[in-house]
């Protein structure tokens, strides 16, 4: 799940400086105001940089449910 908020800039090269062997670029629209922001999802093999504190999806696998705070997956 990707939420707008997240997004930024379009700059493939800063993560790929970070040492990512692949890279997938995605555009997102946000859906309130049209507004476009990138981010990027990225492999790495080994050294990737640390995650992020920041936790707002859950995944629940007995359940088969990934929620956040305004969506739910079954």
């Amino acid at each position: 799940m990707f939420l707008a908020k997240d997004t930024g800039d379009k700059d493939r090269e800063s993560v790929m400086r970070l040492g990512a062997e692949r890279l997938v670029e995605l555009e997102i629209t946000d859906p309130v105001n049209q507004s476009k922001g990138w981010l990027y999802l990225a492999y790495f093999k080994a050294d990737a940089p640390a995650l992020s504190d920041i936790r707002y999806v859950r995944y629940e696998p007995e359940k088969f449910r990934v929620s956040g705070p305004e969506h739910e997956f079954l």
